[in-house]
């Protein structure tokens, strides 16, 4: 199967807890991304990963 991984990152009101959620379904999918772990489920909609690349982009041509 081919997986979707589309990511999610979470952290705690201090800042030095974090965590990085990966989508598990099938590339893709319809509908929000999921990963199903030992402690329970968490869907998302948005690809941070793409949010990314676009800061970074972003960032790179700031001040042309």
């Amino acid at each position: 199967m081919n997986i979707c991984k589309a990511e999610l990152e979470i952290a705690d009101d201090y800042g030095d807890n974090h965590a990085t959620m990966k989508c598990q379904l099938e590339k893709g999918h319809e509908g929000k991304h999921k990963e199903d772990f030992n402690r329970g489920i968490v869907e998302w909609y948005k690809d941070e990963r793409i949010a990314r690349s676009h800061d970074d982009m972003y960032l790179e041509n700031d001040g042309d």
